[in-house]
């Protein structure tokens, strides 16, 4: 910034220190209003997460816990995730014939096609699934064997 002002003409020389502090007061004013506005949106929305702590993911981590065998393999899109969330092995797959490597599978309604099969598509793997659990963002299915 000094440098760009030492650049100025001499006719701005008198003009140099506003224009150094009326550029940090413009950048500090975008940061104050980014704050604000993120901050008045979080209350707007009740503060509600949407991620590994909303009290969807904890309902099915909750089933997984009580409901499954301890050395039961969940299929999940994020499966360090549910390993940490769930103390239950887990991988990821995108492969139908892979998924029955799992002894569960957890679909997220939200995400599509990332890094999972979407659940209005799961039955195009013609897979023995039943659905065990389901909410307003995940749905749990135990692969028959």
């Amino acid at each position: 910034m000094k440098f760009v002002l030492g650049k100025l003409p001499e006719k701005y020389a008198p003009r140099r220190q506003w224009i150094f502090y009326g550029f940090w007061l413009l950048i500090i004013f975008v940061f104050l209003f980014n704050s604000s506005v993120n901050a008045y949106v979080n209350l707007k929305n009740d503060r509600a997460i949407n991620g590994p702590f909303d009290p969807y993911s904890k309902e099915v981590y909750k089933y997984i816990q009580e409901k499954t065998p301890v050395n039961s393999v969940i299929v999940f899109f994020k499966p360090r995730v549910m390993r940490l969330m769930t103390d239950r092995d887990s991988i990821m797959s995108t492969e139908c014939d892979r998924m029955l490597k799992g002894d569960y599978l957890v679909l997220s309604k939200k995400v599509g096609e990332n890094q999972q099969i979407p659940p209005e598509e799961i039955t195009t793997c013609s897979l023995p699934l039943t659905i065990v659990l389901t909410n307003n963002r995940l749905v749990v299915y135990e692969i028959q064997k």
